[in-house]
């Protein structure tokens, strides 16, 4: 029963903020662009090899990305990613993150 109500009470928080995130970025460009973050960061160099999304404008990302999934660039981790995404994704990815930094 506990658990019943955690998870109401859960998915009803979930409801709540949805709506305000989603208001401000397009729902495509937010999932797909939202993981990108766990390695690259918030934008400040880590010196760990892995550059910052800031440092790229949005025809930077989409050339890096299609040059990973071309196979161009290689990264073990990026070319992986990169084959999942059409040119579509790519363009709409590029932008949003770039939008992100302003």
């Amino acid at each position: 029963m506990i658990k019943h109500v955690l998870w109401t009470a859960l998915l009803g928080l979930m409801t709540c903020a949805t709506p305000t995130v989603l208001a401000e970025d397009n729902l495509r460009d937010f999932v797909l662009g939202s993981p990108c973050f766990n390695c690259h960061g918030d934008g400040s160099p880590k010196g760990n090899g892995i550059p910052a999304i800031s440092s790229y404008d949005a025809a930077g990302l989409a050339a890096a990305l299609k040059a990973f999934r071309s196979g161009e660039r290689h990264s073990t981790v990026m070319q992986r990613l990169a084959l999942g995404y059409s040119d579509d994704d790519i363009e709409a990815l590029s932008a949003w993150l770039a939008g992100q930094q302003q």
